[in-house]
């Protein structure tokens, strides 16, 4: 199964740009609270967060519209819902 992690986190914000050979990504973070918890494969996080951006890369692409969006990236899938999100680990 796994061992069991818990973590929690205070407001932030943060603003990426990058354009690699490898890629490029756009984001804009906004995070009032948040808390996420993993265990084997499988983590959920809950927060009250405002992410919008793209990343695509030869690792995956990410794409989030006001919290709202999907990511598959490195063997996971990730589904986000207004800032909280499933992640599976898929291998």
């Amino acid at each position: 199964m796994g061992m069991l992690k818990v973590e929690g986190c205070l407001p932030s914000a943060s603003v990426a740009f990058q354009a690699t050979s490898d890629g490029a990504k756009v984001m804009l973070k906004a995070e009032l609270i948040g808390a996420s918890a993993s265990v084997g494969p499988v983590k959920w996080t809950v927060r009250q967060a405002v992410d919008s951006g793209f990343e695509l890369g030869k690792d995956g692409v990410t794409v989030h519209v006001l919290g709202t969006g999907v990511s598959v990236k490195d063997g996971n899938v990730g589904l986000s819902l207004f800032g909280s999100k499933l992640v599976f680990n898929l291998w």
